[in-house]
């Protein structure tokens, strides 16, 4: 049986909101987002006079154009209908130069907002704890940069446009009430009952849209991980499994949207037979009101020419609700990033080292990602300065943790013990202090889609060029990147996808060896690397102990074995520590772990 068959899109499914979900997001939502408009009050001013004067035009020029038509019907008079002619359009030259003009304005105000917003938004994720993106996802996040900082910074653009075009539509509706009464309350009847149709559609739109978008960063989030993760996805040959899964987050969402749009067809189509029938009843009004004289056949023209504008005039109100409601819900949940119950930030100190030693001590550290699921347990350690400590043991021991905690990637709650640098705690150091003096080279380390020289300078921007060439060197990369065509300039692909597994590391270990931060934090680095590399990799790493604390997570143990100390972590302990000599004589297990690995 095909993917396609197993999950084939066979019946709507049946929304159910939450007490939540069925609250509207309110226009209060916006308030947080008024100064970025504020920034550019002078324009709003310029474009606030422009609102007026086409106010005034849209309820002149159908005037104007009336009486313009009704000569055609009357006594006819060439020259009076040439110079409404004329009139009717200096207007129109002189509003299409207000709009011109104004819109020109307002993308300068919405393009500029949508820079700031983007900006404070992308320093407030930088700042939410890692633990925020590991439970909520990276759709969740790329979604809202995106989509909804577009949505909030350009809709008001729409809007502005669309609020132009309705006052253009009430100086015809005042004008039907001068042909007659009874002609001006059926269009304010036609056009209210028309805006309470739409409403009715616009808002259970929204409540849709609400659970759609929520599927839909489900989704992204799934992409997203399978296509940075589409190497190992065919190297374990797990394309299947990943496409059913994929498949059935697919089908989820298409359910959704299936539902979805036949509610809101049946809204749709239910809304234009009314409004079909309201047309009719116009027509019959009109020509009832012909027979009876009560109106001349040329205001009847006027009418109902006109009268697809005012449907025009019912569908802006409504569209600007339906912005609104859509800036209202972007706004909603770009809140909620800056939201710290929703999405906490990393909170730091205001201690800072003027210089640091490099001294590190976990003192009864206990921590765990889940609640009551501890990895460390009462962890006691010290790493001394100047000195490779390296950590070993099984998988799912905790050396990763451990490093994760030295770097503040996560955070121990309070009262579960300390880490100290320099005895002083590091929850208590500033983000620059203690960022700058702790580098965390990870297993996988990221590399950005730029150049090989940008890469590295995002570890110190005004680096020289001969800074560049040493780290380079001391990192054994230095011959590979000179052998590339662009040298330096060499543009690495996604995630350094150009380069190789040891390449990568590399380039990771060059960043930090240009940061020379005090403590350094290897995850593995030396896990992709063939023999050679491997050797001179943990020379440079004894180099580099010489004036900073270095700390080595290995899973092979022969990488570590010219270590100052080597940690054996046991369930989240520190179960034997010593050099490599001293824990093959009194370290049973890692005795067994360094055979094992001799062996194969």
């Amino acid at each position: 049986m095909s993917l396609k068959d197993k999950y084939p899109i066979t019946k709507p499914r049946k929304f159910e909101f939450t007490k939540e979900e069925k609250k509207n997001a309110k226009l209060k939502e916006l308030k947080p987002f008024i100064k970025y408009y504020s920034r550019f009050k002078g324009y709003l001013i310029i474009i606030s006079i422009f609102l007026l004067l086409l106010g005034a035009i849209s309820i002149i020029s159908p005037i104007v154009t009336g009486k313009m038509i009704a000569q055609f019907t009357a006594d006819f008079n060439a020259n009076l209908i040439l110079n409404l002619a004329l009139i009717s359009l200096v207007l129109a030259l002189i509003s299409h130069l207000l709009n011109f003009i104004m819109h020109k304005f307002w993308c300068l105000v919405s393009i500029n907002s949508v820079f700031y917003i983007t900006k404070d938004l992308t320093i407030r994720i930088n700042e939410i704890t890692q633990s925020s993106f590991d439970s909520a996802g990276t759709g969740v996040f790329t979604t809202r940069m995106f989509s909804d900082v577009s949505t909030v910074g350009r809709v008001p653009l729409q809007i502005i446009n669309y609020i132009s075009e309705s006052l253009s539509q009430v100086g015809f509706l005042t004008y039907t009430f001068a042909l007659n009464i009874w002609v001006g309350l059926f269009m304010i009847g036609y056009t209210i009952l028309a805006i309470a149709l739409e409403y009715y559609r616009i808002n259970t739109r929204q409540k849709h849209n609400k659970v759609i978008r929520k599927v839909s960063e489900r989704a992204n989030s799934f992409i997203n991980e399978n296509i940075r993760g589409m190497k190992d996805i065919r190297s374990v040959n797990a394309t299947n499994s990943v496409l059913e899964t994929g498949f059935e987050i697919a089908q989820e969402k298409s359910e959704y949207e299936y539902s979805s749009n036949l509610i809101l067809n049946r809204i749709s189509r239910g809304r234009g037979a009314i409004l079909s029938v309201l047309s009719f009843a116009f027509i019959a009004l009109c020509v009832y009101l012909l027979v009876n004289g009560q109106i001349e056949l040329a205001a009847f023209i006027i009418a109902y020419n006109y009268r697809g504008r005012i449907m025009g005039f019912a569908n802006y109100i409504i569209t600007i609700k339906n912005y609104l409601s859509d800036c209202t819900l972007a706004a909603q949940r770009l809140n909620e990033i800056f939201d710290e119950t929703k999405y906490p930030i990393e909170k730091f100190g205001d201690v800072n080292l003027e210089h640091v030693e490099g001294y590190l001590e976990f003192n009864n550290v206990s921590f765990g990602y889940v609640d009551d699921v501890n990895i460390l347990n009462n962890l006691s350690l010290k790493f001394e300065k100047n000195k490779v400590t390296s950590l070993v043991g099984l998988s799912g021991a905790g050396k990763s943790t451990i490093v994760s905690l030295i770097s503040r990637l996560y955070d121990i709650k309070d009262g579960d013990g300390e880490i100290l640098l320099d005895d002083v705690n590091i929850k208590e150091l500033t983000k620059d202090c203690l960022r700058q003096n702790i580098c965390y080279i990870s297993q996988n380390p990221y590399i950005y889609n730029m150049s090989i020289e940008e890469n590295l300078r995002l570890a110190k921007k005004d680096a020289t060029q001969e800074e560049l060439v040493n780290a380079l060197t001391k990192a054994n990369i230095y011959n590979d990147v000179m052998q590339l065509k662009d040298g330096l300039n060499s543009i690495l692909g996604e995630n350094g996808i150009k380069l190789s597994g040891g390449q990568r590391q590399r380039i990771a270990i060059a960043r930090a060896v240009l940061r020379d931060s005090k403590v350094l934090l290897f995850d593995e680095a030396t896990s992709a690397l063939d023999n050679k590399n491997q050797s001179v990799i943990k020379n440079t790493i004894k180099d580099l102990a010489k004036d900073h604390t270095v700390i080595v997570i290995a899973h092979r143990l022969s990488t570590v074995v010219d270590s100052d100390k080597i940690i054996f972590i046991k369930d989240g302990d520190a179960y034997a520590q010593g050099t490599h000599m001293h824990l093959m004589e009194t370290c049973e297990e890692y005795y067994s772990l360094y055979k094992e690995e001799e062996v194969k």
